[in-house]
């Protein structure tokens, strides 16, 4: 048999594309031209290069490509060995060093433990060739006892402990070792780093929001991608986890990315290690803030981008992290963070600045009465620009459908504002995960600037059912809820109901914060009068 009549089954194709079985059972439901089967010993077989060529218009989604994959890879790419752009060795890399990993946890290991390995060799093989040799032969005490030979340990961003005295821990230490020796150059270093750490997110799921999906990063960084000839631009994440965001910005910018001067405040080191080893992977540096609004920033930013933690509750963060801030539209509630972050934000940027923030739906409508009131007052000063809204199952530890708030300068007064509703967008790669694709992405960066020019067409690119310019006496009369969809017209068959139960939904979140704040009150109480366990 020729490879031109090769066949295979519809697991293998699933296996040969890095999908679900599940996947490709949707292809052949609701595509009509998928190619036919043909039974062989009663089971379904299908011709290899039918399916090649039919996957040839299908572009890999961005959170599902592999390490090395392009922008315009599809899987007839994949199926064909040509969607890698880099060697071949690096997806075995990833696969080599995620299944010790998972060893390593499996086997009475920390997942903060490994990782920290992991990537700190990868940092120390990209950054600084040849200086990772002391740290597998002594193990990581080696960084404390003064046997590593780097000349300043200070490049080592990262909370270093003895850890790895056990047998288990040791060959976890020569496995890793010997996979990242094969890594050639910075660049493939910084895919192999970028690629672990999203196999750790999707791993965990819902026991840790760690990163920010691909595509969401890539999606803020065209927001507020700009070329300055005036200098440096300056940027910050006042909660940037693992860096995804602010690489995804130096990314974005090529070789410019030299030219930004980075700010990120992580809850943790072992956060903060894995972001400025991430970064400097990537090519830039980040200098670490203490706070989540550093007093000695000001208003001085260009750029704001962050995908804070969604209803986090406040009570004592915010008296640490911001005691020199006044805020400016209102104290947010100490049971929600979200109005924080938001007018944090705001308050660090300059006349021309510019931020984008990942926000939970709730924040668009919820009727909280010191929420309510600081959303108003953000409107009625002009420091909103745009909301969008995105489709749902975009993050692996959520199923909800997240927003972005584009946010500026005040101006001073109320101003249009641009609402676009992208729920129906993305494409999906899992049964509970979606990505958003390219087109998506171009689409609303091309309303957003078309929404922002002095003269706006009359129809934006996403037209009029996905995006529109919602005048100050709208909003009001709106009672200043921010959601898209409550400013789009309403297709003939779509029941007004939708409004009533998003408002719905927007009362039951509110309705949870209020719960959960009396749950701690009785706990409080609770240990007051009872100060002895059952």
């Amino acid at each position: 048999m020729t490879d031109h009549d090769e066949l295979m089954s519809a697991s293998e194709i699933a296996r040969e594309c890095g999908v679900t079985a599940a996947t490709v059972s949707q292809w052949r439901k609701r595509h009509t031209d998928f190619p036919p089967s043909t039974i062989v010993r009663g089971r379904a077989r299908f011709n290899k290069q039918a399916i090649i060529d039919w996957l040839r218009d299908r572009r890999i989604p961005t959170d599902a490509r592999r390490p090395g994959e392009s922008d315009t890879a599809t899987y007839a790419d994949r199926m064909s060995g040509r969607a890698s752009n880099v060697p071949p060795v690096v997806e075995p890399m990833v696969e080599a060093l995620t299944g010790a990993l998972w060893r390593f946890v499996d086997g009475g290991g920390g997942m903060s433990t490994g990782e920290t390995l992991i990537s700190l060799l990868l940092y120390l093989q990209g950054c600084h060739p040849g200086t990772m040799e002391p740290v597998v032969t002594h193990g990581m005490t080696a960084l404390s006892h003064g046997k590593w030979s780097l000349a300043d340990q200070r490049d080592v961003p990262v909370a270093v402990e003895p850890i790895l005295d056990g047998a288990g821990g040791k060959e976890f230490l020569r496995g890793v070792a010997d996979v990242v020796r094969t890594i050639e150059s910075p660049q493939q270093a910084a895919i192999v780093f970028d690629a672990v750490l999203t196999a750790v997110s999707k791993q965990q799921g819902r026991k840790r929001d760690l990163q920010t999906p691909e595509s969401i990063a890539r999606l803020l960084a065209r927001l507020v991608s700009r070329n300055d000839d005036d200098g440096p631009v300056r940027v910050i994440d006042p909660f940037c986890r693992t860096g995804e965001l602010l690489t995804a910005l130096m990314d974005e910018r090529g070789g410019s990315a030299a030219d930004l001067q980075v700010w990120g405040y992580t809850p943790t080191r072992h956060h903060r290690g894995l972001a400025e080893m991430r970064i400097r992977l990537h090519g830039g540096s980040c200098e670490p803030t203490s706070s989540v609004h550093p007093e000695f920033l000001g208003d001085s930013i260009d750029v704001v981008v962050s995908n804070p933690p969604f209803n986090m509750r406040a009570a004592g963060f915010w008296d640490a992290q911001t005691g020199h801030l006044n805020w400016p539209y209102g104290v947010p509630p100490k049971s929600n963070a979200n109005f924080g972050w938001l007018q944090i934000a705001v308050s660090l940027l300059n006349e021309d600045g510019r931020a984008c923030i990942v926000m939970a739906p709730n924040a668009a409508s919820t009727q909280n009465p010191s929420e309510r009131a600081i959303r108003r007052a953000m409107i009625d000063a002009g420091a909103v620009e745009a909301i969008i809204e995105l489709p749902p199952q975009l993050f692996s530890a959520t199923g909800i459908a997240v927003t972005v708030w584009v946010l500026r300068k005040p101006v001073g007064a109320p101003t249009d504002v641009l609402f676009i509703d992208m729920s129906d967008a993305g494409e999906r790669v899992t049964p509970t995960l979606r990505v958003l694709s390219d087109s998506d992405m171009q689409l609303i960066v091309s309303t957003v600037e078309a929404g922002r020019g002095a003269a706006r067409p009359q129809e934006l690119p996403l037209g009029p059912r996905r995006a529109v310019m919602a005048a100050p006496e709208q909003i009001t009369a709106a009672d200043h809820v921010l959601v898209p969809r409550r400013y789009l017209p309403l297709a003939p068959d779509e029941p007004d109901q939708i409004i009533q139960t998003m408002e719905v939904a927007s009362q039951l979140a509110d309705r949870q914060q209020q719960a959960q704040v009396m749950d701690e009150r009785v706990r409080r109480n609770l240990e007051r009068l009872l100060p002895w366990n059952p």
